[in-house]
């Protein structure tokens, strides 16, 4: 059993490598995570400081953390979309696909319908859905 699950790491960290080993990803992050950092200094507000960390988290390859901190904030506000969203970006590359469509599914429904970030998260939410590994996953009605 040891052995299978050693190999199940290591292809989550190729996995890994690939969706987020490129530049422009990594400085879209960083770029993200000091914007939001500001934000948070200036306006004192958990949620936007653990928003802020979670990109921090994302921008430095702490997945772990970074999900932490998203998941944190969803207790916290768990009428804001932004926190699912961003854990579900985390997740895709690790290979988490079932639990990333939940994730993208709690952000669709707490988002304008018809808005651009709600057909973001309905379209992420629906090509995870596709995958091999959510055909046991029940599916939504879609509007």
């Amino acid at each position: 059993a040891w052995k299978r699950h050693s190999v199940y790491h290591k292809e989550v960290k190729v996995r890994e490598k690939r969706a987020f080993d490129r530049g422009w990803a990594h400085q879209a992050i960083s770029e993200v995570a000091d914007v939001q950092a500001d934000r948070a200094e200036q306006s004192g507000d958990r949620y936007l400081q653990l928003l802020a960390n979670g990109a921090d988290y994302a921008s430095r390859h702490d997945w772990r953390r970074a999900c932490l901190c998203y998941r944190e904030a969803i207790a916290l506000r768990i009428n804001l979309p932004e926190a699912y969203f961003n854990l579900a970006l985390l997740l895709v590359p690790s290979g988490h696909l079932v639990e990333a469509a939940q994730w993208f599914l709690e952000a669709k429904e707490r988002l304008p319908v018809d808005s651009k970030d709600w057909a973001t998260a309905t379209a992420c939410a629906f090509e995870m859905l596709r995958q091999e590994e959510c055909n046991e996953v029940a599916k939504p009605e879609w509007r």
